[in-house]
């Protein structure tokens, strides 16, 4: 059974608990899609140790849209699956692509969250807000385009020959 390991309280943290995250950071860097995606925003909650072959993964939550990111040492993306029964365990399954799970964190809200990003609203209300999600009317300025979109799942870039970090499609 997978355990919960706390950040240790040791300061500075061993630069390898962020190293996951950083890597993302490097990937989407330059994407228009991702330009909200800042490390900074991140807390550390802790490593999830499973059984080998399966991969430990270091838990992120976002600070404002406490949305999570879960990612293994290698920067594939986990989501967590809550379990049918109260008895029984959840479940972490991959991401489709890094891609999804950066969209899954809700990004496009930070100007709403975010006082450094407020003016970036465009002049709309938290409830008005949603008018700027692609396929919700229309496309917009904070999200891009489908095409835009389409072009960052496409891409593949590989921060560390060791490593496989990428916004493509998960192998």
């Amino acid at each position: 059974m997978p355990r919960l390991i706390a950040p240790p309280d040791a300061h500075p943290i061993d630069p390898g608990w962020w190293a996951p995250l950083e890597a993302v950071a490097r990937v989407s860097a330059g994407q228009p899609h991702y330009a909200f995606f800042d490390p900074a925003d991140f807390m550390l909650m802790g490593r999830i140790v499973r059984r080998s072959p399966r991969a430990d993964l270091l838990l992120y939550k976002h600070w404002y849209t406490r949305r999570y990111l879960n990612l293994d040492e290698a920067g594939h993306a986990y989501r967590f699956v809550a379990p049918r029964a109260l008895h029984r365990s959840g479940r972490d399954l991959h991401h489709g692509s890094l891609a999804d799970a950066l969209d899954a964190l809700g990004l496009w809200e930070l100007p709403w969250m975010k006082p450094s990003l407020g003016h970036l609203r465009g002049g709309l209300s938290w409830h008005e807000r949603s008018r700027l999600r692609v396929g919700v009317g229309g496309q917009d300025s904070l999200s891009s385009s489908s095409v835009a979109a389409s072009a960052v799942r496409a891409s593949s870039v590989v921060t560390d020959p060791e490593r496989s970090v990428h916004l493509g499609r998960h192998p």
